[in-house]
C-alpha cells in the first residue's frame, strides 16, 4: 500500500514515482466505500481537479456531465466534493486560494494558537494579507501583533497548490560544449 504506519500513530506517504495527483485521489475514493451514485459523482468531480489540485469546473456542470448515469443535482455533487476536500493532499478540490487555505487550516488541531484568527484572516482579508497591509490588517481584525503574527504563520504554513508535490519533476539532460580528455600529449579540449 502506498500508507505505512511509523509507529507513533502518524501515517507517511511512501515514494511512488510516476503516479498522478488524479491517482491518487481515485484511489483514495476507492478506500472510502461510497455507494455507487457518489464513486461516479467522485470520479467526474477528479478529473476535474487540475494538477494544481483546483476544481476547474463548477458543481452545476459536473452534475450534467453524470446525468446520464446518476440522477443529482449542484447539491448531491457539492456533498461528494466535501468528502473529497478532505483527501490528501490537504486543500485538493477547493476553487480558490482561499478555500484552498480554509481546508487546510480545518485539518489542524482546533487547540492551535492563532487558528481562529487564521480562519477570520482568510475568510474576511485575504487581499490585505497580499498586499502586505499588516496595520491595517490589525486594526480590521481587532487583535494584537502577536496574534496577528501567529494568524499570518499558520496561513503561509499552507501550500497554495496542494497538486503540485504530484507533479512529475522533469529531468534535463546538459549536453555539454566541450570535451576535456587526457592524451599521452596532455590534455585535449575539443567542441562538442
Amino acid at each position: 500500500t502506498p500508507w505505512s504506519g511509523s509507529g507513533d500513530g502518524e501515517l507517511e506517504v511512501e515514494d511512488e514515482s510516476g503516479r498522478t495527483l488524479q491517482d491518487h485521489l481515485a484511489w483514495q475514493l476507492e478506500m472510502a466505500h461510497l455507494p455507487a451514485d457518489s464513486i461516479t459523482i467522485g470520479r467526474a468531480l477528479i478529473d476535474a481537479i487540475n494538477d494544481d489540485g483546483y476544481l476547474t469546473e463548477t458543481t452545476a456542470a459536473i452534475a450534467k456531465t453524470v446525468a446520464r448515469d446518476v440522477r443529482t443535482d449542484a447539491a448531491g455533487v457539492e456533498a461528494v466534493l466535501a468528502i473529497i476536500q478532505q483527501f490528501d493532499p490537504a486543500g485538493v478540490g477547493a476553487r480558490s486560494v482561499g478555500e484552498c487555505i480554509q481546508l487546510q487550516l480545518a485539518q489542524l488541531d482546533p487547540a492551535t494558537p492563532g487558528l481562529e484568527a487564521a480562519r477570520t484572516l482568510v475568510q474576511k482579508h485575504l487581499d490585505l494579507v497580499a498586499d502586505h497591509q499588516f496595520s491595517l490588517l490589525q486594526r480590521q481584525m481587532h487583535c494584537s501583533g502577536e496574534e496577528l503574527d501567529q494568524a499570518l504563520a499558520l496561513v503561509r504554513s499552507c501550500h497554495p497548490r496542494p497538486g503540485a508535490a504530484f507533479q512529475p519533476v522533469r529531468t534535463e539532460y546538459v549536453v555539454p560544449d566541450v570535451y576535456a580528455r587526457r592524451t599521452p600529449q596532455g590534455w585535449v579540449v575539443e567542441l562538442n
